[in-house]
Order: C-alpha cells, then sequence, then structure tokens
C-alpha cells in the first residue's frame, strides 16, 4: 500500500488528511476513488452544458468539485474551479473549453486509479 499512497501524494492528493476523513481506512478509500470512476456527475455536467441550461451545469459541477474535494483530489477541485465560478453566475460563456480541459485531467486520474488502486 505504501506504493499507491506515494503515487497519490505525488498526484496531489494530501494523503493523511483523507485518512483522517476515511478514519484511516485505505480500503474504505480505495472503495470510493473506484466508485468516483463511474460517478454520474460528469455525465450530468456535459449534458447540461450540451443543452446550455447553466442552472442544472453548475449543481452538477459544484457536486462534482465537493466529492472530488472530499475524495482529496485536489488538483481535479483546482482545474474544475473556474467552470464552477463562471456557471454561478449563469454564464456558458467559455464553459466548453474549460470543460474539455476538465474531461480530459478528469479521465486520466479515472484511469491512474484504475491501473493503480487496489480493489478492495
Amino acid at each position: 500500500m505504501c506504493q499507491i499512497r506515494e503515487k497519490l501524494i505525488a498526484k496531489g492528493v494530501p494523503y493523511g488528511e483523507v485518512m483522517d476523513r476515511f478514519v484511516n481506512d485505505e480500503d474504505f478509500y480505495f472503495d470510493y476513488l473506484h466508485q468516483f470512476t463511474r460517478d454520474k456527475y460528469i455525465l450530468l455536467l456535459e449534458q447540461a452544458l450540451e443543452e446550455k441550461k447553466p442552472e442544472e451545469a453548475f449543481k452538477a459541477a459544484h457536486t462534482l468539485k465537493g466529492l472530488m474535494a472530499n475524495l482529496g483530489l485536489l488538483p481535479l477541485v483546482e482545474e474544475i474551479s473556474p467552470l464552477v465560478d463562471a456557471l454561478r453566475t449563469g454564464s456558458m460563456e467559455g464553459t466548453g473549453r474549460q470543460f474539455s480541459s476538465f474531461q480530459a485531467s478528469h479521465r486520466m486520474f479515472c484511469e491512474f486509479i484504475e491501473k493503480n488502486v487496489p480493489k478492495p
């Protein structure tokens, strides 16, 4: 488990803080990381953006940001934050570009989880 801990830290995860949140149970945390790779909110965000529904897009993006923050996926939180801020104002300007960038990072992080994080 030490190797995955180091890999997650290298990816920007504040592992100690996250373990406090997950009562120092790595299997519990790892299970949630795998659930994250199948989370529906990125799909809801994409759909709301395609349909130009800023309020729905904001709700999905904000929920996704909170989920990622709880999991300690801080690089993804930083990447989605400008999108959440834009959508909070009801603006759709630039959101397609912001989402594309976030989506690529999200995909890479999910692939990293699938390849490196043990399934409990």
